[in-house]
């Protein structure tokens, strides 16, 4: 769960400072939360165990201001447990809790949404430019 929570932070981040995304893969909002299929599906088998894989990574493809947001994002969610960062991804308002009661479960978190909450979170209601 932390892998896939804090990849759902750093693309949400990264669309709602750098107005980019992150990653291609839709963001569905599952039951739990949201979720990247893909990654849920690769890690799945571990479920609370340590991964003992080595992790796949497309670093490579992300550029240095990409690179560098993953880096503080990291740093700044260190501490957090996989389950601080679901409580999150859970309150009331934001993208995971509007597109599940609007849509039910299994739906797709637009990034439009994802980047708006992120934004806000970083600049308060200042309006993108």
């Amino acid at each position: 769960m932390h892998i896939i929570k804090l990849t759902y932070i750093c693309h949400g981040w990264s669309l709602g400072i750098a107005e980019r995304p992150l990653i291609s893969e839709p963001v569905e909002a599952w039951q739990y939360g949201p979720v990247v299929p893909s990654l849920y599906h690769r890690y799945k088998s571990f479920r609370a165990d340590p991964i003992k894989v080595v992790l796949l990574d497309r670093s490579e493809e992300f550029d240095d201001q990409q690179r560098n947001m993953v880096e503080v994002i990291e740093d700044a969610y260190r501490k957090c447990t996989a389950l601080d960062l679901s409580g999150l991804t859970h309150q009331p308002g934001t993208p995971w809790d509007i597109v599940q009661r609007e849509y039910g479960v299994g739906a797709i978190i637009p990034n439009e949404l994802i980047q708006e909450h992120y934004h806000k979170l970083a600049y308060g209601s200042e309006a993108r430019s």
